[in-house]
Order: structure tokens, then sequence, then C-alpha cells
């Protein structure tokens, strides 16, 4: 994956093939980083816009957005099972 300062993005890329998968992750603000869940499917890119959004990884479709830091989030992560994410 690579993270675009500029673009306020990230972008997933195949290991064995060395192409892009799927758009832009786009975001309001730079992007800070990210997370991969356990199981490989989403994956939560946190930014200074003050949100965290997890991803699917397959179809780079949003699946939903944490809208309730005050101020940027600086991690994410994952339970162990990939049912839960907490952000900070």
């Amino acid at each position: 994956m690579t993270v675009s300062k500029k673009e306020r993005s990230a972008q997933l890329w195949a290991l064995e093939t060395g192409k892009a998968i799927g758009a832009l992750l786009k975001h309001g603000d730079e992007v800070r980083g990210a997370s991969f869940s356990p199981d490989g499917a989403r994956v939560a890119i946190w930014s200074r816009d003050n949100t965290a959004r997890v991803w699917d990884v397959e179809s780079g479709r949003l699946l939903t957005t944490f809208h309730q830091h005050r101020s940027q989030v600086n991690s994410a992560a994952f339970s162990p099972d990939s049912a839960l994410v907490v952000t900070a």
C-alpha cells in the first residue's frame, strides 16, 4: 500500500503483479497510517481529517467511517477475529 499526503489517499497494490488494486482510498486530509485486519479482508486507514475509515480490500469499497474523534486519528487496530476495530 502506498500513501499520498498530497492526494490525501492510499492505494492498494497486488504483490504478485505489482498492479494497483481498485481506486484510490480517499480521505479529507493527510493520511497518517493504515492497518490490515488479521484475515486480510479489510484495511483501516486514519487521517488528519479526524476520521478513520474501513475499506474492503478486495473491492475497494468504503465500509464505514468513524467520525467521533475531536482531532486527528493516530492509530487503529483490529481484534484478533477481525470483528472489531479500535481507533485512537
